[in-house]
């Protein structure tokens, strides 16, 4: 499985929208527009931008299982 289909699923397990991704995205000062987002997560575009959504949100889904599991200790 690919990590944007991974990336999908993490945010339905979690119930978060595209949009709560997109602001955390930009407070951590990656300007992602919801279009940039939706076709990372598709597929449809590719390069050193989409690699680095990636590579952020790897880190926001990280930090977001530890928290879940700190709160739930």
């Amino acid at each position: 499985m690919e990590d944007r289909e991974k990336l999908r699923l993490w945010l339905d397990r979690y119930n978060l929208t595209q949009s709560w991704l997109i602001d955390t995205l930009r407070r951590r000062g990656l300007e992602v527009d919801k279009a940039t987002l939706s076709s990372a997560l598709k597929g449809t575009i590719t390069g050193p931008r989409v690699t680095k959504i990636m590579e952020v949100s790897r880190q926001i889904q990280d930090e977001y299982e530890k928290f879940v599991q700190s709160v739930s200790a």
